[in-house]
């Protein structure tokens, strides 16, 4: 296969696993906002466990030899997830769905200052340079003076950190270990802690059966964007491919505008931009020194 239909491929799987991720949180957020945090967490995620369990035998993913290290990364990553998780899905039920998709599009950003800081990789002046413009972008998104700003407009930030966090704990983890596996873990341990927490607060609300169905379905629609996330990767190359990921961005506009009757003000545009082009000079300034190396 040519290059050319390499990055059509990847970019392609991108695409389609990045709309799943909005789907997800679309369909969240459009029909099950009335439920609890917990109650979210519990019942999605037993059809995410159904869904991806399925797919960890087809793949048997299930037998892996889990080397000491690994295992104490893959403990911080399913922490790092779990509240990560939690602090996404309360500013998912509380901010404009196009905002916090903005900001969760700094991620790519702190994972290279990350990177830079725990694990000593190398980065230049002008990666440095699109990250500090990435953050200026989500201050204009967040207008921390302003009286739109809240509390959760942190919880979104908190979330990005430990998101951040948790890409780069799966550095750490053995190659061996099958990457659908490690995610089953994760969705399982949210899906405990959704129980845990249920069972703590004593607050379960009757769902409706049009709930239960939105709640499969995203348990569904998790499962797949994990499923094609990974073959999005594995073709073209991730500078080419990578930047297809704020198309996410394109749906977040479309179902805050059309679904919850959101607008977009010229200071959140502008924050939006500066996200999206800072996270794609970085990738571009990736490939150059990788062609260098080359």
């Amino acid at each position: 296969m040519t290059k050319y239909k390499n990055n059509i491929l990847g970019s392609t799987f991108m695409s389609i696993s990045t709309a799943a991720f909005i789907f997800n949180d679309t369909l969240i957020k459009y029909t099950v906002s009335d439920l609890n945090i917990f109650q979210t967490m519990f019942v999605r995620g037993i059809f995410s466990t159904f869904f991806l369990g399925v797919i960890c035998i087809y793949l048997n993913s299930f037998f892996n030899k889990i080397d000491n290290k690994s295992l104490i990364f893959i403990f911080l990553r399913v922490i790092a997830d779990v509240l990560g998780t939690l602090f996404f899905l309360t500013a998912l039920f509380n901010l404009p769905l196009a905002n916090l998709m903005a900001i969760i599009q700094v991620i790519p950003l702190m994972v290279t200052f990350f990177s830079y800081l725990f694990l000593k990789e190398k980065i230049g002046s002008f990666r440095l340079l699109a990250i500090f413009f990435g953050l200026c972008g989500v201050l204009l998104i967040i207008k921390p003076n302003s009286e739109e700003f809240n509390i959760f407009s942190i919880y979104a930030v908190i979330a990005v950190l430990l998101i951040s966090f948790r890409e780069i704990t799966t550095r750490k983890i053995s190659y061996e270990i099958s990457p659908f596996f490690i995610t089953f873990l994760t969705i399982f341990a949210l899906t405990i802690t959704g129980g845990v927490g249920l069972l703590l607060q004593n607050s379960w609300t009757p769902i409706s059966l049009n709930s239960y169905f939105s709640l499969s379905g995203a348990g569904l629609l998790i499962a797949i964007a994990f499923l094609i996330s990974v073959p999005a990767m594995k073709y073209g190359d991730i500078s080419f491919v990578s930047p297809f990921r704020y198309t996410l961005i394109l749906w977040a506009v479309f179902f805050g505008y059309f679904l919850f009757g959101e607008k977009i003000d010229i200071s959140t545009i502008s924050g939006i931009l500066i996200v999206v082009f800072s996270g794609i000079f970085m990738y571009y300034r990736e490939y150059l020194n990788k062609k260098k190396i080359m």
